[in-house]
């Protein structure tokens, strides 16, 4: 995986135009997608902690997104074209219900939103990240969501992060 060119263009899901990412901002989603926390990425950046998580959330709230910043923040920046697919990955279909997290996940769900929208509880969403995260190989969500793409679990058709008010963007 590698950032591309910023691409201007319409959401395939919406037919809008997608929200423009400035190169810091890819160089930040990169960073999650890598599966570095916000103090690995300021590292790797040569910034502060601080400027990257107010990034992150100025980015979020521009987006619409609540819960999962940086797993939405992933997802968004692979469906819209700022991350893509270099060298994809083999791995094995996901039990259904852990896909399903993993979707809540890539949408920009937490823990509370996953488990009401499934409808179980709290405690079985943290197991299914847990076992999401062992089965991937990965330490966050961001991550798992980055290597879901490369292995072909997450894609354009997968629905892209949901804002609060439910429009897609």
């Amino acid at each position: 995986m590698s950032p591309t060119a910023l691409t201007p263009g319409r959401s395939a899901e919406t037919g809008t135009a997608p929200v423009r990412l400035s190169p810091r901002d890819v160089q930040i989603i990169r960073g999650y997608a890598d599966g570095r926390t916000a103090a690995g990425v300021a590292a790797a950046l040569e910034t502060t902690e601080a400027s990257v998580k107010g990034r992150t959330k100025r980015l979020a709230k521009r987006l619409g997104f609540t819960g999962q910043f940086p797993a939405a923040l992933v997802h968004y920046a692979f469906t819209h074209g700022h991350l893509v697919v270099v060298r994809p990955r083999s791995l094995r279909p996901l039990p259904p219900r852990m896909a399903d997290v993993l979707a809540c996940a890539a949408r920009g769900l937490g823990g509370r939103a996953t488990a009401t929208a499934l409808g179980i509880s709290l405690e079985t969403v943290r197991t299914h990240r847990s076992r999401l995260h062992t089965a991937l190989g990965v330490h966050c969500t961001a991550r798992a969501v980055a290597v879901a793409w490369t292995a072909g679990l997450l894609d354009h058709s997968s629905s892209a992060p949901t804002p609060p008010g439910g429009t897609e963007r």
